[in-house]
């Protein structure tokens, strides 16, 4: 019976000396390889959310347009001749901080009246035509974005949604088809 417990705690203290013995950790050839992959899927995954954020920032500019100007339509249907005062929209700062009027706090926008002005929204302007204008400049990592513009055409009783692209620089012009008629653009 000795003999067999002595033989068992051979073999435990064996082993034991065994696990000591090895060496624990990654080589340094499993090293450079993680890291050569860990860079190899960056070098794509950055890019790829780069232009991410650059859509989001066109898709949330075309949404705030129309929600301006569902807004903008209720409250005509309402007290009828609407404008920007009286709309909720209304009484922001634009990114800029150089204009009152609609600003929805750093989305590469400002919002003016009409694609054609420069000049500030204010409150008694008719909220019925309203554009979203790229405040990014090109060269820097953003890149430039199109403008756009929503408007109501009496008229014709129709909603018309034109663009600009200022130059062939114009980050995912493809959101902006100048070729189509005015008023079907985007």
């Amino acid at each position: 019976m000795k003999s067999f417990l002595f033989i068992v705690l051979q073999i435990i203290g064996n082993k034991k000396i065994k696990k000591f013995n090895r060496k624990d950790g990654f080589s340094l050839i499993e090293l450079v390889v993680v890291v050569a992959v860990l860079a190899i899927l960056s070098s794509i995954a950055i890019p790829a959310f780069s232009d991410l954020r650059k859509k989001s920032m066109i898709t949330v500019a075309k949404q705030n347009l129309i929600l301006i100007l569902k807004e903008c339509y209720l409250a005509d249907l309402g007290n009828g001749n609407a404008t920007f005062s009286d709309i909720n929209a209304w009484n922001s700062t634009n990114s800029y901080g150089d204009r009152s009027g609609l600003g929805f706090g750093g989305d590469g926008f400002t919002y003016d009246t009409e694609l054609s002005s420069n000049e500030p929204i204010t409150s008694s302007d008719s909220c019925m035509s309203v554009a979203a204008k790229s405040n990014t400049i090109s060269g820097t990592s953003f890149g430039s974005l199109p403008h756009f513009e929503i408007k109501y055409n009496a008229s014709k009783n129709s909603i018309e949604k034109n663009c600009q692209v200022d130059s062939t620089e114009t980050f995912n012009k493809g959101t902006c088809n100048t070729t189509n008629p005015s008023g079907s653009q985007w």
